[in-house]
């Protein structure tokens, strides 16, 4: 992923430089490298960071179409991009919103009389040959949607039902637009490049010229798309970085032309620094010892092995976040996947402990009965019931020189590498009470 991550930060540079100049695409290029989701997501094994590299070509495709003074050649681009939107849709489905920038940027290679002549330039070929090249790239890329139609179509069930469902991390935060576009992009930008990019995107907006358009027709419609989603990440908003690293470059440059260097210069440098202090607390938490290592270390050391723990699972192969659990000493799992009578569960008077992870606790708490996963909250309730008040919480924050950064990162996808853990305990009255029985 960090090669992809290489290569895309290489599309920003080379597409801004045929947009551009070569002091703006160096400048893209540079917030792009700063980003903390792009920094962050390109040491994890997931596919966003390919997914933010397949709309960098894009881009990159688009601008050679836009500026090239050779109609066959600005066509060929256009039918390869059209390939690429379709080998994008097979990746990810929506990710075929940015195969429009290069139909977009064969329409904005006309200066003049754009409106009047775009219907005519598009229809009746151009149209009719995308879609069937986009289609061709799809088929080159995912051939087994075809050949195994009915997987298919149970994966899209899958996929469906997890977009369509209540997400807990979403749930009493707000519409989920303002979620993504403030919640989501501040995380994946940081704080200070979230303001400079509304800025940029307000320039684009308002300037208005062809290439503003080409960034805004990738853009807002996947900014539109997101919105509609139940699930709230960091991690959707990744194929946005390379397109708002070029919006922030747009008004850095113009705001250097307009605004005294004297002033400009220590205000874009105090940005850039706090956003690389953020950046490098958060890999400092992610070097440090295992959270989860940690906890299982602490828990040997701390809890009598004849006290046994309950841990949590949201379903059986859940085991990515919990420690690994030593079955030596008094322990036990309950899944709420399985939706057991938790009220029996703690009724076994042996449990003196239940572990959570973050994921779990976090939004039991502050859901109570109004979450989504009435499995949760039912298991919330009778752990309340039976008594238990936290005994200690373990996590480790992204904190650099006294600075926690911890409201910097707290979407889902942003503590899947350390996640916090609680340990609940029994009242020691009962604890006592069913040792003596």
């Amino acid at each position: 992923m960090v090669v992809a991550a290489l290569l895309t930060m290489l599309l920003v540079y080379k597409g801004t430089r045929i947009l551009r100049d070569e002091m703006s695409a160096l400048v893209a290029t540079f917030m792009l490298a700063i980003m903390p989701a792009h920094v962050i997501m390109a040491q994890q094994m997931r596919p966003d960071e390919i997914a933010a590299l397949l709309v960098a070509l894009q881009y990159y495709l688009a601008a050679k179409i836009m500026k090239t003074g050779q109609e066959r050649t600005a066509r060929t681009l256009l039918w390869l991009s059209a390939i690429l939107g379709g080998l994008m849709l097979a990746y990810r489905f929506p990710l075929l919103l940015f195969a429009g920038m290069p139909m977009l940027a064969w329409l904005l290679r006309v200066q003049t009389g754009f409106w009047r002549h775009a219907l005519r330039r598009i229809f009746p070929t151009i149209v009719p040959v995308c879609l069937l090249l986009i289609v061709t790239g799809y088929v080159i890329g995912s051939p087994q949607t075809f050949s195994h139609f009915d997987i298919f179509m149970d994966g899209m069930g899958i996929q469906w039902s997890f977009q369509s469902s209540p997400f807990a991390d979403a749930v009493g935060r707000g519409p989920i637009a303002f979620q993504y576009w403030w919640g989501m992009l501040h995380q994946a930008l940081g704080y200070p490049l979230y303001f400079v990019a509304v800025a940029g995107v307000v320039l684009l907006l308002g300037r208005r010229l062809p290439s503003d358009w080409l960034l805004l027709g990738g853009l807002l419609p996947y900014m539109v798309m997101v919105s509609l989603t139940s699930w709230v990440v960091v991690r959707y908003t990744l194929p946005l970085l390379p397109l708002f690293a070029v919006a922030i470059a747009e008004i850095i440059m113009v705001a250097s032309r307009r605004f005294d260097i004297r002033v400009l210069a220590p205000a874009m440098a105090t940005a850039v620094l706090l956003t690389l202090w953020a950046v490098f607390a958060f890999l400092r938490m992610e070097a440090a010892p295992n959270v989860r290592e940690f906890t299982q270390q602490w828990i040997d050391e701390i809890v009598p092995r004849n006290q046994c723990i309950l841990m949590v699972k949201a379903y059986d192969a859940e085991d990515m976040y919990n420690p690994e659990f030593n079955y030596t000493r008094c322990n036990g799992v309950t899944t709420l996947g399985d939706a057991p009578d938790f009220a029996a569960v703690f009724a076994n008077k042996s449990i003196v402990y239940v572990l959570l992870h973050e994921h779990h606790y976090a939004n039991m708490e502050r859901l109570g009965a109004a979450h989504p996963d009435p499995r949760s909250s039912s298991f919330y309730r009778a752990m309340q019931a039976a008594g238990f008040t936290e005994f200690r919480e373990i996590k480790f924050r992204p904190v650099l020189f006294g600075a926690d950064f911890s409201s910097w990162f707290t979407s889902l996808d942003m503590t899947y590498v350390n996640p916090g853990f609680r340990l609940y305990q029994r009242p020691a009255k009962a604890v006592e009470a069913a040792a003596k029985g």
